[in-house]
């Protein structure tokens, strides 16, 4: 079975103050059907093998499903109402979810949440849904979704907070109205995918992406300016990469390049000893870089560093007198996910003379035949500048 992580789904129908913390769900928890224990099959819809909801778009393997519910309100009885903040390990397969009443719900490690109808923010109160890191949601719409309660005065806010992925296919998703708002915040690792649909977004309600975040569109967005579109914001310095593939343009929110290299790009004469490289620290961190180094005429520096957190590296052992070097620094966010291939930067370090000599170019502190038959040389080698420089 494919991995799929992650699932909290719950809905608190009751209007009373929030409960702090947060727990996987269990007896006196559960409103089922029968009563209150949540290890109770009969509160719930279990018939390996068939198919609980003709209604149901898609095919699915219904035995991978260790809880079925058909609706999150039957007739006028409360069945499958969580009535407390909550996170679910199991896999659950749901017709339609409300998150309401302030209720924090987790899509966390270990479970699944797949739907085809969700509600986040209703008729008892705010809702809020968090899909963790590694977390997984899947909603095949037949009908319209809202995050923020469409028809109610300003009672019903929602919010969905995405660091895992949130996978919605068909049907339209709106945002706020009626007095309450709507908000969706892409974090870092979060993917938001919302294909064969649109995404209506009113008032103050909208869209954050992090850097790192993705957001899945069908169709060509290239010639969008994502960063320029009412509704969405980012953090200060970023830029969006868009990728499509002739059905869907992933976006992806990246980093500015990195600038301002110390030793500058191109500097000559630059002392070794107990040199170390610098570059900025870019916004909407925070990051992980890799570091790159060579010697030229190679242009693709070789990985020096990897995975580090500080915008700084020293080489051990110290680099040579007399030669030129190239380097880059790449961008990654925590999770590993190249952001941004930074430019190869260049410099040379000093003699090791004192004063230094700018025409000793073997480092041996006198000039002669020797140092310009070594300049030749390299000239010819093409080692002295990077090789796109060369004659």
């Amino acid at each position: 079975m494919k991995t799929i992580i992650s699932l909290c789904v719950a809905f608190l129908l009751l209007a009373f103050g929030s409960i702090a913390v947060a727990s996987t769900v269990g007896n006196n928890d559960w409103e089922g059907s029968v009563d209150s224990d949540y290890n109770n099959e009969q509160n719930w819809l279990i018939a390996a093998g068939t198919n609980p909801a003709a209604g149901f778009a898609g095919d699915r393997n219904y035995a991978d499903y260790t809880r079925w519910i058909l609706n999150y309100r039957p007739g006028d009885t409360v069945v499958g109402a969580i009535v407390n903040p909550c996170t679910i390990d199991d896999t659950f397969l749901m017709q339609r979810t409300r998150v309401m009443g302030n209720t924090t719900v987790t899509v966390a490690n270990g479970g699944v949440y797949d739907a085809w109808s969700f509600q986040i923010g209703s008729y008892g109160g705010p809702g809020q849904l968090d899909v963790e890191a590694g977390g997984l949601v899947t909603i095949d719409v037949v009908e319209t979704c809202y995050v923020g309660n469409f028809w109610n005065n300003g009672d019903g806010d929602g919010v969905l907070n995405i660091d895992g992925d949130f996978l919605m296919d068909g049907g339209n998703l709106t945002l706020g109205g009626g007095g309450s708002t709507g908000q969706i915040n892409i974090g870092s690792t979060g993917v938001f995918s919302l294909t064969n649909g649109g995404l209506g977004i009113n008032g103050s309600s909208g869209v954050y992406m992090a850097v790192g975040a993705q957001y899945i569109r069908s169709g060509d967005w290239t010639g969008n300016d994502l960063l320029t579109m009412s509704g969405y914001s980012f953090d200060p310095g970023v830029s969006i990469d868009y990728d499509y593939d002739g059905a869907k343009t992933t976006m992806t929110v990246v980093p500015e390049t990195i600038t301002a290299p110390s030793p500058a790009n191109g500097a000559r004469g630059v002392n070794p000893a107990g040199l170390t490289l610098r570059w900025t620290t870019l916004d909407g961190g925070p990051y992980k870089y890799d570091v790159y180094l060579s010697v030229p005429p190679d242009s693709n520096p070789v990985l020096v560093s990897g995975n580090q957190d500080p915008n700084s590296y020293t080489p051990s052992p110290e680099l040579d007198y007399g030669k030129t070097y190239c380097w880059r620094v790449d961008v990654k966010n925590e999770g590993g996910t190249l952001l941004v291939t930074g430019p190869v930067w260049t410099f040379a370090t000093g003699s090791a003379c004192n004063p230094p000599l700018l025409a000793d170019t073997n480092g041996d502190c006198i000039v002669d035949m020797r140092d310009f038959a070594q300049l030749a040389l390299e000239w010819l080698q093409c080692t002295r500048w990077m090789s796109a420089d060369c004659p």
